[in-house]
């Protein structure tokens, strides 16, 4: 009499799908990016994307750095879109003089000069008493001239007087 098959009960999966067996993924520790296992692991491994020596760590079944490897693919990306029409962005020099720190006492910032005091407009002959304001126009369209009106008056009748 011929027997019965034996059964074999597998686990119950819990979630999602089951892993492969064995199947190993590398990845670079410095670039991020995937390497294939024939590239090693540990000390006896190189990165063909960023060919550093010693820097493949390998897990079975997941990246070992889900992280760095999506900055990586962001690097990937930006790379491709470049050489596809758009220019690089030209490298910065390490000696340009941007990189050296300002001197001490000075403000790094360019600001607008700014003019706090009286000024006089001689063509609508009104005076103005300015707090940092950045242009020195007046509404009508004259220039505004430092000092009261009395002061700009003055000096203005005494050169017309004065023969040259």
């Amino acid at each position: 009499m011929p027997r019965k098959p034996r059964l074999r009960r597998r686990p119950p999966r819990l979630f999602g799908k089951p892993q492969r067996p064995g199947r190993l993924i590398c990845q670079c520790d410095r670039c991020g990016g995937l390497v294939d296992p024939r590239y090693g692991t540990a000390e006896d491994s190189w990165c063909p994307h960023c060919d550093v020596v010693g820097s493949i760590v390998a897990m079975e079944g997941q990246i070992p750095m889900p992280a760095l490897y999506g900055d990586w693919v962001r690097e990937q990306r930006k790379i491709r879109s470049n050489r596809q029409g758009t220019q690089l962005p030209a490298p910065v020099d390490p000696m340009t003089p941007s990189t050296f720190s300002a001197p001490s006492g000075d403000s790094i910032v360019k600001t607008a000069k700014t003019h706090t005091g009286t000024y006089s407009c001689l063509d609508c002959m009104t005076e103005f008493n300015l707090v940092a304001e950045t242009h020195l126009k007046c509404d009508c369209g004259g220039a505004l001239l430092k000092g009261s009106l009395d002061e700009l008056r003055d000096d203005y009748l005494d050169a017309d007087d004065d023969p040259a």
